[in-house]
């Protein structure tokens, strides 16, 4: 008898098991389901602000290309190896030689 009752109640504890693990996954799922919707939610209201930075994505504006901004030379070329140095330098990094 003893057997039977320790064959009969395997099962039940198993699918109890498997009953709680479905719960917690469930909770899990919704808990971070709705952390993510909070945070897309942040980040609309973000995009939406005027002044906020580049908004041509979040306006849909895709036609209208940025224009590049002017950058000044920040690197000066050695004549003699013709590698790049930074601005200022007296010397070639690469060869030694003057600027």
């Amino acid at each position: 008898m003893e057997v039977l009752f320790g064959i009969a109640i395997l099962p039940l504890i198993c699918l109890g098991v498997m009953i709680l693990t479905a719960v917690v996954v469930l909770f899990t799922l919704q808990r971070g389901t709705r952390a993510i919707s909070k945070q897309l939610k942040e980040q609309k209201n973000t995009l939406a602000e005027p002044g906020s930075g580049n908004t041509r994505w979040a306006r849909g504006d895709l036609t209208s290309a940025l224009k590049p901004k002017k950058t000044e030379q920040l690197m000066n070329t050695c004549s003699a190896c013709g590698g790049e140095n930074a601005a200022g330098s007296s010397s070639c990094a690469y060869c030694g030689r003057a600027l």
